[in-house]
C-alpha cells in the first residue's frame, strides 16, 4: 500500500492540485506600472521554467520575483511566489527547504485573510510532511486545510484530502478512521462524476481491508475498481488491481481463479505499454500453473 501512497503523494506535490499553485497571478495579486509588469514576466517565467523541469532555473527566477515584489509592496503576490518556490524545492526532494517556503507562504496568507490560499498552503505542507514519513505533523496539517475547504465549499479538495487522511491514518494503525476517511472522500469523488479517483480510492480501501484481513469487502472493492477503469480506459490502474486480486486468489488457493486475473492483468499491462508489469503478471502466471500442478 505505501507504494501507491507514495505514488498518489507525488502525483499531488507535482501536478499542482492545490490552489497556490495557480498562474498567472488572480487579479487582485497583479501589479501595476511597468515596474510592476517586470516583476509579473519573472513570475511567468518561472513557471515556465517549472513546467520545464527545469527546476533550478525556476527557483532562481522566482527569488529574484519575490524581491521584486517586496520591493514594490505587494504581498499576495510575495505570499504565491513563496507557495512556487515550495513547489519547486518539493520537486527537488529539498523537502526542509519547501517547508519553510510553504510557512512562509501560510504566514501571508493568514495576514491577509486569503482562506484559499491559506487552505492550499497548508495542504502542500501536509504533503511534504507526508512523503518524509511525518505522519502526526501531516495530519495536523491536512486536518486544517480540510476544515478550511469545507468552510469554502470545495468539494474536490475535501475529497482530496480525506483520501490523504485516509493513507495516514493508515500509517498510524487507526484503520476504522482510515476506512471512514476513504469512504467520505469515494461519496464526494462519486458526486463528482470523478470516476478514475473513486476507481484508486477503491482500490486503497481494498488494500486497507487487505491488510485488515477482510477479504469480503477486498475483493468486492478491488472488483469495483475495476470496473471503473476498464469503462474509462485506465489499463494501468486496472492492471495494478487485478495484480492485487490475482495475489488474494493465489494466497486462497483458488488457483483457475488466479490464472485467470493474471492473464487479464497481463493483457491491461500490454494496453498500457508497460512491459515490466506484464513480466511481473506472466511470472506470476507461471507460478500459479507450477502450484496448481503439484496440486498446492
Amino acid at each position: 500500500a505505501m507504494t501507491l501512497k507514495k505514488v498518489w503523494i507525488t502525483f499531488l506535490l507535482a501536478s499542482g492540485l492545490t490552489l497556490a499553485l495557480q498562474t498567472p497571478l488572480p487579479a487582485r495579486a497583479a501589479p501595476a506600472g511597468q515596474s510592476g509588469q517586470a516583476c509579473l514576466d519573472e513570475y511567468q517565467n518561472g513557471w515556465d521554467q517549472y513546467n520545464q523541469a527545469q527546476y533550478q532555473q525556476a527557483r532562481q527566477t522566482w527569488q529574484s520575483a519575490l524581491h521584486c515584489f517586496q520591493q514594490i509592496g505587494l504581498p499576495l503576490a510575495e505570499g504565491l511566489t513563496h507557495d512556487a518556490l515550495g513547489a519547486a524545492y518539493s520537486r527537488q526532494e529539498q523537502y526542509g527547504e519547501a517547508i519553510t517556503a510553504y510557512e512562509q507562504a501560510l504566514a501571508i496568507h493568514r495576514r491577509l485573510g486569503e482562506s484559499q490560499n491559506q487552505a492550499a498552503s497548508l495542504f502542500n505542507l501536509g504533503l511534504v510532511y507526508d512523503i518524509e514519513g511525518r505522519a502526526e505533523a501531516a495530519a495536523d496539517y491536512y486536518k486544517q486545510a480540510l476544515t478550511i475547504y469545507r468552510d469554502l465549499g470545495d468539494r474536490e479538495q475535501q475529497a482530496n484530502l480525506l483520501r490523504s487522511l485516509g493513507s495516514i491514518y493508515d500509517d498510524l494503525g487507526r484503520e476504522l478512521e482510515a476506512v471512514q476517511s476513504y469512504k467520505q472522500a469515494l461519496a464526494i469523488f462519486q458526486e463528482l462524476d470523478s470516476p478514475i479517483q473513486a476507481g484508486e480510492t477503491y482500490l486503497f480501501l481494498g488494500l486497507l481491508y487487505s491488510d485488515l484481513g477482510r477479504d469480503e469487502e477486498t475483493l468486492e472493492s478491488y472488483w469495483q475498481a475495476v470496473e471503473i477503469f476498464r469503462a474509462h480506459s485506465d489499463p494501468a490502474n486496472e492492471a495494478v488491481t487485478l495484480l492485487n486480486i490475482g495475489s488474494m486468489y493465489d494466497n486462497q488457493g483458488l488457483h483457475a481463479e488466479a490464472a485467470e486475473v493474471y492473464r487479464q492483468a497481463q493483457s491491461a499491462y500490454q494496453k498500457a505499454e508497460d512491459q515490466e508489469g506484464e513480466a511481473l503478471a506472466l511470472l506470476n502466471l507461471g507460478r500459479v500453473y507450477r502450484n496448481w500442478g503439484r496440486g498446492d
